[in-house]
This record gives structure tokens, sequence and C-alpha cells, in this order.
């Protein structure tokens, strides 16, 4: 009886005192067609000023403004754009660093008030001369901008 006892004690003292371990995110980068597909902006942008959000329905995000220097797809007033990014890596949140250069795709995510939201989970990265992504990028838009050529061309006449 004493062992069980002492057994139990041992056991409540070891969760009790045990650190909580945080969840950390899991998920894979998309691929650029998907990325393409899913994103409603994307573009090149340094990110000029960052405010987190302590209270209310975005609470636990940080929205993160950018000054775009290229945009490959989506609508987004030039001088800035504005994108919802989780606080925290528990909720796959990416690291910006204020004055940095970043690659940015953002998809409009339910539950946000229709902000538009990036993450860890997109292909958002640091931006650098010869950025793999950017001869894809770059390769779509030439390729819609022909279609819709040849489409007004085909209307037109």
């Amino acid at each position: 009886m004493r062992h069980s006892a002492l057994l139990s004690v041992f056991l409540v003292a070891t969760f009790v005192g045990a650190p909580i371990q945080a969840t950390a995110c899991t998920c894979t980068a998309p691929s650029l067609v998907d990325s393409w597909n899913s994103s409603a902006l994307i573009f090149v942008g340094t990110v000029s000023e960052m405010t987190v959000i302590t209270s209310g329905t975005l609470s636990g995000f940080t929205i993160v403004t950018f000054a775009p220097t290229k945009i490959w797809k989506g609508e987004v007033d030039t001088a800035s754009a504005r994108v919802l990014n989780p606080n925290h890596d528990g909720l796959c949140g990416y690291h910006f660093v204020l004055g940095e250069q970043y690659l940015v795709y953002a998809d409009m995510s339910v539950g946000n008030d229709g902000w538009l939201r990036t993450s860890i989970c997109t292909r958002t990265s640091g931006y650098f001369e010869g950025h793999l992504d950017i001869s894809f990028l770059e390769s779509v838009v030439s390729v819609e901008e022909k279609s819709w050529s040849l489409v007004k061309k085909l209307f037109a006449d």
C-alpha cells in the first residue's frame, strides 16, 4: 500500500511539474501552381509597419504593412499592402522583420473579416534576386496577358 501511495505522489508531481509543450504548426508549402490558384494577392514588398492586434476578432494576429514593388496577382494600393499574419508559431505565423523585403502569397481566409492572410503554410518567403518563384510568376502573367490580348482581338474583329 505504501508503494502505491508513493507511486501516486511521484506520478502527480511528474505531470504537474512537467512543462506544457506548445503545439507546433505543421504544414507544407503548396506547389507554385496551387499557390497561384489559391492566392488572392502575390507581390514583392518591404515591411514598413507591423501592428499587433491584442483584442477583438483579429486578436492573435499582426497586421503587416508592405510597400509593394512588384505585383503579379491581385488588386492592391501601390503605396501599401496590408495582410494578416498569425502572431506565433503555433498558428503558423511567418517571422517578418521591419525593413526587409519579402515575396508574399496571401489568400482570403474565412473568419478574418475580409482580410488577406499569409503564413508559413503559403510560399511566402524572403525575397532575393533570382528567387526561384519569380520566373514562374513572370511566365504565368505573360501567358495570361497574351491570352487576354487574343480574346480581345477575336471579339474586336
